[in-house]
């Protein structure tokens, strides 16, 4: 095997030559090899860009009688081609004139090419509740490259929070800095045209990931869990009205939760849809594992060989709710509210099939029919 030494430069934003009309990334360093170096390879988020090799004078002095072979490299990419808050993951290959591999390099920095030193969120969760987003904050949470100041930070659809300034949510992710930062704000879902233009005003580059369940069965478990839990009412007290009014008023928010088509159309209208990632409550339960890599190839997270550690069979959606200091079985959907709630509901999952493709759609229209 060759002895094989690299040494990766510290990366910088610098002054791009006339044809960019703008900044560029450069990647540089060098390679020292006791058999040819024929080529090299750099790759930025998995895309490769251009290289050109020069002489290090400055290496060749040191390493010169150690290695037979040594050069440098230098690899630009204008910012475009850069993730503007979150990591970007530099890898730098060296083969030699049988392509072999002869050794690698790689680096991940975080930086921010618009707003000086300011740490930003790289993701956002936006539900929705009930639908598998502590999954989401916990598994993630496992994971060395993603830092949470905590899972929902509410800054974006409070009043209160946005009335300290965007300075302060920027400073919730200081301590996350050079790691790829998010939160999971399931509120954030129903955020009108104005508010999430407002998001993108301060977050241009954000990923969004968006988890989708039944809504018949995501309306139910959030009127439950915010009347026992929250609210502290005894379900056999609650009367007709008060448990079924709830799902089907397209004024409460246990409806406009679970109003996905409406809330995919805001978004869309704001962000690319490259940029926002839809999962399934369905397929947290059956393929768990895929599901949680998919994700973090959105977001630009390393994804982990094993996911020995990580909570990925944990679907918190427990049988039972809290009520004051102990857990009460979630009731069931009354049988007799099945007719009702298809008539609402049926016809907005199937306006969501045109702007979703998924087959677990079709199973969501067969709600209550069995």
């Amino acid at each position: 095997m060759a002895n094989f030494k690299s040494i990766m430069d510290r990366p910088k934003i610098g002054e791009v030559e006339n044809k960019y009309n703008g900044n560029v990334f450069t990647v540089s360093g060098w390679a020292a090899c006791s058999s040819l170096i024929s080529y090299i390879t750099i790759s930025i988020n998995g895309v490769e860009i251009d290289v050109e090799t020069r002489i290090r004078p400055d290496v060749e002095k040191l390493y010169s009688m150690a290695y037979t072979y040594i050069t440098g490299y230098v690899g630009k990419v204008h910012k475009s081609g850069l993730f503007i808050c979150g990591n970007n993951r530099i890898v730098v290959r060296f083969f030699g004139d049988d392509r072999s591999l002869l050794g690698q390099d790689h680096r991940t920095i975080q930086f921010n090419t618009n707003s000086g030193s300011e740490v930003k969120p790289y993701f956002l969760g936006i539900g929705a509740q009930k639908a598998g987003t502590t999954w989401l904050y916990e598994n993630l949470s496992v994971n060395s490259s993603v830092y949470f100041p905590k899972k929902e930070v509410h800054f974006f659809n409070r009043p209160s929070e946005l009335s300290k300034g965007i300075g302060h949510y920027y400073g919730l992710f200081n301590a996350g800095a050079g790691l790829v930062c998010g939160e999971v704000t399931p509120e954030y879902s129903f955020l009108n045209v104005s508010q999430v233009e407002y998001i993108r005003k301060y977050l241009p580059g954000i990923k969004i990931v968006y988890i989708l369940r039944n809504p018949i069965e995501r309306s139910w478990s959030g009127h439950m869990m915010h009347s026992l839990h929250t609210l502290k009412k005894k379900y056999e007290d609650m009367t007709r009205e008060e448990l079924l009014l709830p799902l089907i008023d397209i004024h409460s928010g246990v409806y406009k939760m679970s109003d996905y088509y409406t809330n995919l159309q805001t978004w869309l209208s704001v962000y690319p849809k490259e940029d926002i990632l839809i999962e399934f409550n369905d397929n947290i339960k059956s393929e768990p594992v895929e599901v949680l890599k998919r994700v973090m190839a959105h977001i630009n997270v390393p994804i982990p060989r094993s996911f020995e550690g990580y909570p990925t069979q944990k679907l918190i959606q427990p049988n039972f709710v809290d009520f004051y200091d102990s857990k009460i079985p979630k009731p069931e959907i009354p049988r007799e509210f099945v007719k009702e709630l298809r008539r609402v509901y049926i016809p907005m999952i199937k306006k969501l099939k045109t702007i979703v493709d998924s087959n677990i759609l079709d199973s969501w229209v067969e709600w209550g029919l069995k």
